[in-house]
């Protein structure tokens, strides 16, 4: 025979101090900011809390005292809120870095500018990645979109030593970026589709569509018929596609 002991995740409780809204590459994701705790040998000082919709299931406020958990005792999260008199609202009505004003799209929040410069920024991340370039973080492509005015990976693509030299970046650096751009001059299909980050369509996805369609085919699609025959695709992501295609990748692309 074997016996199998179950152990409660480890918790603790403490306060949010703040809910901090950081940029994802399509959505706003909020992050509760805790008095620090030691869980379990741990010291948490930050919980993401998933989504929009995810706070308002809480009631999660700033100021409420709450039960944290280390699930699999590595990832914390809130399981439960205890509210105070005093604690104010978590919510933010404007985008943090351009200032339009967000729109709450079940189960998430976005800016709906897609000019935001984090925005920008973040899809450009999500699409060098896609592509298999490695290496670049945040606050390179930070540098690189707000220096050069670089807005999508077309442009990316196009950068060269003198620009990035010009901007400050030292040679080693730029020879660094450089090869990895280099080395990613022919890529899959599917992972040209995915990196243009249209809402839903991932690798996989991508892959599903490519089966029938070339990308010279979505190009011309304007009728839903057409992609929801396909197995992951419903409505609402045929019309992204089609909009995408019609309104978006012309102008970035061509």
């Amino acid at each position: 025979g074997s016996v199998a002991f179950k152990f409660k995740n480890p918790q603790a409780k403490t306060k949010v101090i703040d809910i901090e809204w950081s940029f994802g590459k399509n959505y706003l994701t909020p992050v509760a900011i805790l008095e620090p705790v030691d869980i379990n040998g741990i010291t948490v000082e930050r919980v993401s809390v998933a989504n929009y919709e995810n706070v308002c299931k809480l009631n999660l406020n700033i100021g409420d005292n709450v039960v944290i958990e280390r699930a699999g005792d590595v990832i914390p999260h809130v399981i439960s809120v205890e509210h105070c008199s005093e604690s104010k609202s978590p919510f933010i009505e404007y985008c943090p870095c351009c200032g339009e004003k967000l729109i709450v799209e079940l189960p998430e929040i976005m800016c709906p500018n897609n000019n935001c410069k984090e925005k920008i920024i973040r899809r450009l991340l999500f699409s060098i990645r896609t592509i298999g370039i490695d290496g670049i973080g945040i606050p390179t492509i930070k540098k690189i979109v707000n220096s050069l005015n670089i807005t999508n990976l077309f442009d990316f693509m196009k950068i060269n030593s003198v620009d990035l030299l010009k901007i400050g970046f030292g040679q080693k650096t730029t020879e660094n970026i450089i090869a990895s751009i280099n080395k990613t001059v022919a890529i899959d299909d599917y992972q040209f589709l995915t990196s243009l980050n249209i809402s839903d369509v991932g690798e996989e996805v991508a892959k599903l569509i490519l089966e029938e369609y070339t990308i010279e085919d979505l190009m011309k699609i304007d009728n839903v018929d057409n992609l929801i025959k396909i197995k992951g695709i419903g409505e609402i992501t045929a019309n992204k596609i089609i909009d995408y295609f019609k309104n978006v990748f012309f102008l970035t692309f061509l």
